[in-house]
């Protein structure tokens, strides 16, 4: 369905509406699928240095607090870390027991 008085548009195999001069929706919605298949967050601003980055410094040095968004993405960086050592640690304890059943036969 397409209005050109407001520029009504309705797209059902997007579930989009919008209701003014310009959309964009569909343009920053392109690559979502591929991207959240290859394990990307959906949207293509949702990390990378501008957002990660402070968006100013101190001149004394001191460090500059942390965003809510930082913070949680810190967060899940450090969890995934732990789980990345807990898993190695199992790993290495299986090669232990592999190797002492190995040498006794």
């Amino acid at each position: 369905m397409l209005k050109l008085n407001n520029l009504l548009v309705v797209n059902k195999k997007f579930s989009i509406v919008t209701k003014s001069n310009v959309s964009t929706s569909l343009i920053l919605s392109a690559g979502k699928l591929w991207r959240q298949k290859v394990g990307l967050p959906k949207l293509q601003t949702a990390r990378g240095p501008l957002i990660d980055l402070p968006d100013y410094s101190f001149t004394d040095g001191r460090p500059v607090p942390l965003s809510v968004g930082q913070v949680k993405r810190k967060e899940t960086q450090e969890r995934l870390a732990n789980e990345v050592l807990e898993g190695l640690s199992y790993l290495n304890q299986a090669k232990q027991i592999l190797n002492k059943a190995s040498s006794k036969n």
